[in-house]
């Protein structure tokens, strides 16, 4: 290893002090991963949590179960009574795009990044792309157009259909000019 910080560090490849910051950084990842075990493998909250979370989940299924018997010759009532419709009116489906916009290259973030969506017959709405390049949103169930630019970086375009199966991931890199 003496000899590899050697050469590393001959004709300023690397700041002398980078072994030493290194180290440092290494040795407080380590800890605080060991630490981060430990506490996944001994802590009784989360086992507490897990247990309460499974008598809930069992409870909510036997009164599902319950239900469907009683109302087996009720269609409309018998609905109520299955789990994955009660779980869509808890959470409904959703629709939307998420990702990020980076320079194609480098994958560093690009300020300015104005991008939009607009579905078929409609005037397109902005998405907000943070200074990290990240986005995210919910958008209505159809076929859109996507478009990204920035100052300096060619435009791009893109068509998708969205459906009510979550939110589609984009990550795009754009082209400098």
């Amino acid at each position: 290893m003496p000899a590899n910080v050697t050469a590393l560090t001959a004709g300023s490849n690397m700041p002398a002090g980078f072994v030493v910051t290194q180290k440092t950084g290494s040795d407080n990842f380590d800890a605080q991963y060991t630490n981060f075990k430990l506490a996944e493998e001994t802590s009784v909250e989360t086992a507490n949590k897990i247990k309460a979370n499974n008598l809930i989940y069992h409870a909510g299924m036997s009164m599902l179960n319950d239900g469907q018997k009683i109302f087996m010759h009720e269609p409309e009532i018998l609905t109520k009574f299955i789990f994955r419709n009660l779980l869509d009116l808890i959470n409904p489906p959703v629709a939307g795009i998420k990702g990020s916009v980076k320079e194609a290259v480098t994958f560093k973030s690009i300020s300015g990044v104005v991008m939009t969506a607009q579905l078929d017959g409609n005037v397109a709405q902005t998405i907000d792309v943070d200074e990290n390049g990240e986005f995210g949103t919910q958008l209505a169930e159809g076929h859109y157009t996507i478009r990204i630019s920035a100052v300096g970086y060619i435009e791009q375009e893109m068509q998708m259909d969205l459906k009510l199966t979550g939110l589609k991931t984009l990550n795009i890199g754009m082209e400098k000019v």
